[in-house]
């Protein structure tokens, strides 16, 4: 079985926050890519819709995703809070324990079996 952990997220952004959202975004991108080098895959999108925002992100073992939330929620968790309404988190993979407790907090829903895949 694969160490690799990911999920993604569906969430709704207010209009007037979103410009708040995207700056926001950029700091936790420069951050990601200066101090995790664990997390494998980290991609926002917003849908047509213009407020609901998709995340997936990607992570070398529960460790890199553990690194990933202990050091965003400090530096972002209250700002990301006050702009995101968070819908749901899907998670796969191999969680460690300790890393389903907190998306278990999160309200996440997980994969209980692959039934196939493939990734290069």
């Amino acid at each position: 079985m694969s160490q690799r952990v990911y999920w993604y997220g569906v969430g709704k952004v207010e209009a007037q926050n979103l410009e708040a959202y995207r700056a926001l975004i950029g700091e936790v991108i420069a951050h990601i890519e200066a101090e995790e080098p664990g997390t494998l895959f980290y991609d926002v999108q917003l849908a047509a819709d213009g407020t609901t925002v998709l995340l997936h992100e990607h992570y070398q073992d529960s460790d890199a995703a553990m690194k990933h939330l202990m050091g965003f929620g400090p530096k972002f968790g209250p700002r990301y809070a006050a702009l995101v309404e968070v819908s749901s988190i899907t998670v796969f993979g191999d969680c460690s324990p300790a890393l389903r407790a907190i998306t278990d907090a999160m309200g996440a829903t997980y994969a209980s079996e692959s039934l196939g895949a493939v990734c290069r």
